[in-house]
């Protein structure tokens, strides 16, 4: 059997066979789950399909993999079909043995709160998301859990572009949970209903690091993010960690989970690749 490294391939045995050409997917793939993930591999690799990872090998699924036949000047008898050179081709763009980018296995700890103001709805898709999108990498999650027990924010809303509300709500987070260095800080509150720093901002932000906050007080990076507002592509957590990273300047991108866009699927090695080296990453 072919030895593919993205961990999905290497978990379908039917993309393993199609790996050896035996058989390869083609039009009318009867194993839907099978092409999901190809779909899915396809899509991260940046290979845009419109209706997305619907599990069905379609004209849009062909179309696909035609572009990476062509873009990598592939000797291919069948086009369309996604046998070995393709899956090989895309099992070498999704692993981190892309060239001079290399992605080391870790495990990421976070601390997730909840001020008194987040009532019932803690985003647990976005925390969800996050994982599986790292763990494409090898990247793990290790969550300590703190939103069952609320801490009180007597201001309820928070307004993100307002710095004394963030220094208000970071102080409460630290006196329910002093320390906790080597843990990257995720609270999660109510925002006020229309900031005035951009629509981006609706649904989380990345403070401290180098920055202080109002009281003059300096912590590591930590997040807030809005329970009042979910994206439907659930990348907000995944997006703001890479800022925890000391990134600023977004991707371009419009697939990448660190660009602006509205249809974010796609964490790039060059983002996974930023995690290894921070506070809150614990090398395997």
């Amino acid at each position: 059997m072919a030895a593919l490294n993205f961990e999905k391939f290497k978990n379908n045995t039917r993309i393993q066979h199609a790996a050896d050409n035996a058989p390869a997917m083609r039009l009318g793939e009867t194993d839907h789950e099978a092409v999901k993930i190809l779909q899915e591999a396809l899509i991260q690799a940046g290979f845009p399909i419109p209706d997305g990872a619907t599990g069905a090998y379609g004209p849009e699924t062909a179309t696909a993999i035609r572009a990476v036949e062509t873009k990598f000047s592939l000797v291919i008898r069948d086009k369309g079909v996604a046998g070995h050179e393709v899956i090989a081709k895309l099992d070498q763009l999704l692993t981190k043995t892309r060239p001079g980018i290399t992605v080391v296995a870790c495990e990421l700890q976070l601390l997730l709160q909840r001020a008194q103001t987040a009532g019932g709805f803690t985003h647990n898709q976005t925390i969800e998301n996050a994982a599986n999108l790292l763990s494409e990498f090898s990247i793990r999650l290790n969550i300590v859990d703190r939103r069952q027990t609320e801490f009180p924010f007597p201001a309820g809303l928070v307004d993100p572009c307002v710095k004394a509300d963030i220094s208000s709500i970071r102080m409460k987070a630290e006196k329910q949970a002093p320390g906790m260095g080597g843990l990257l800080r995720v609270i999660f509150c109510q925002f006020v209903t229309a900031p005035f720093c951009g629509e981006h901002s609706f649904f989380g932000v990345t403070e401290g690091g180098s920055e202080p906050l109002e009281n003059g007080m300096v912590f590591p990076d930590f997040i807030l993010i809005n329970v009042l507002k979910l994206r439907p592509d659930k990348t907000t957590l995944i997006h703001e960690m890479i800022h925890a990273t000391g990134l600023t300047t977004h991707d371009t991108d419009p697939e990448s989970v660190f660009s602006l866009s509205s249809n974010r699927t796609v964490l790039k090695p060059e983002h996974a690749e930023r995690f290894s080296g921070r506070t809150f990453a614990r090398h395997l």
